[in-house]
């Protein structure tokens, strides 16, 4: 109670939060569909484009209209980061399959680092 008295200024920034605990994850189609539900909820508070047409194109745009949007940074909450990595131990087609789906995926958090 004593923070709230010493903070003067609570900034709001925009809040994306990915939770991977959801899916079962035996199908690419399963992180495909949990990505996808993501990325069009935060198309809705902050708008799309219809020439980013990949996961990783549509995330990007995303995280740079949200900083656009409101001046603040973007804080970005991963819950189970690696979930479908883990569930999918032995079956190195899914494993090369989310791989290839998940690198450029969170490597737009390294590009949009000024945004973030």
């Amino acid at each position: 109670l004593a923070m709230e008295k010493l903070e003067k200024d609570w900034i709001e920034y925009p809040i994306l939060h990915l939770d991977l605990n959801i899916e079962k994850y035996d199908t690419p189609e399963s992180l495909n569909n949990i990505l996808e539900k993501s990325l069009a909820k935060w198309e809705e508070l902050y708008g799309a484009n219809p020439s980013e047409r990949s996961l990783s194109l549509r995330l990007a745009g995303i995280i740079e209209r949200a900083y656009q949007q409101t001046g603040q940074r973007v804080v970005i909450l991963v819950d189970e980061y690696d979930k479908p990595m883990l569930q999918a131990i032995g079956n190195e087609a899914l494993q090369r399959e989310y791989r290839n789906m998940l690198k450029p995926f969170y490597g737009v958090l390294k590009t949009l680092d000024g945004c973030i």
